[in-house]
């Protein structure tokens, strides 16, 4: 793995395009393509300077869009992506394994082995049980976070999580496009295709931090038992 790659260059290909992707199905389905074409465009003149607007309009949104995203801090984020329920697999990665270990790539015993020590070690009360669970699953992280399996498993789950805030972040424009600005149409069909989208982005969110946290554990027993 080349320790100098950004872990978050997602922004500048992945999550850009689905921002501006977005931006252009709304000014479609809105009926603003439809206004800007009912115009005059006669002349190459005014054609291009009618794409020209286009671009410009994506590209400020997009900007816009991007720096509502930068001032919200990771664990605000966090906090929408697994609201109403749910929460970070690290707070409860170890109770879970002993419960139920459902990864292929390591069994219940050779868990409880590895991580003796944490189990005699977790405490009664939920909320420090949770933050304890954390703690010790994030320092694991740091000991394996150069690893190309876990690296790519953690740039999924942050592309995942800035895509369900992005989403969110878009619906708050268009409504705010209509109601307040009253530069976009109303379209039942962009609500949908928005609210899908959340849910979607929300699942797969979801789905790539449990195997981010997985991934991580896998690292560190295959680590422990090569040194053996």
């Amino acid at each position: 793995m080349d320790e100098t790659k950004n872990i978050k260059d997602y922004r500048d290909h992945e999550l850009k395009s689905y921002v501006i992707g977005n931006l252009l199905i709304i000014l479609l389905l809105s009926g603003t393509f439809d206004e800007i074409m009912a115009k005059d465009i006669n002349s190459f003149a005014s054609a291009f300077s009618t794409v020209v607007n286009i671009l410009i309009t994506s590209s400020i949104s997009y900007i816009f869009v991007f720096l509502m995203d930068s001032v919200i801090p990771g664990d605000v984020k966090f906090s929408i992506v697994y609201f109403p329920f749910g929460e970070l697999p690290g707070k409860t990665i170890f109770s879970k394994m002993k419960n139920d270990c459902k990864d292929m790539r390591f069994t219940e015993a050779e868990v409880l082995f590895q991580y003796e020590d944490i189990y005699t070690s977790l405490p009664e009360n939920q909320k420090d049980r949770k933050k304890y669970e954390n703690s010790k699953w994030n320092n694991l992280y740091r000991k394996y976070e150069k690893k190309s399996r876990v690296f790519v498993a953690n740039r999924d789950f942050l592309l995942c999580r800035d895509m369900t805030i992005m989403t969110v972040f878009l619906l708050g424009i268009y409504l705010l496009g209509i109601y307040g600005l009253q530069i976009f149409g109303f379209s039942r069909r962009i609500i949908a295709i928005l609210i899908i989208e959340y849910i979607i982005c929300n699942i797969a969110a979801r789905g790539k931090g449990e195997k981010f946290a997985y991934n991580v554990i896998a690292e560190d027993i295959f680590a422990s038992q090569n040194k053996g």
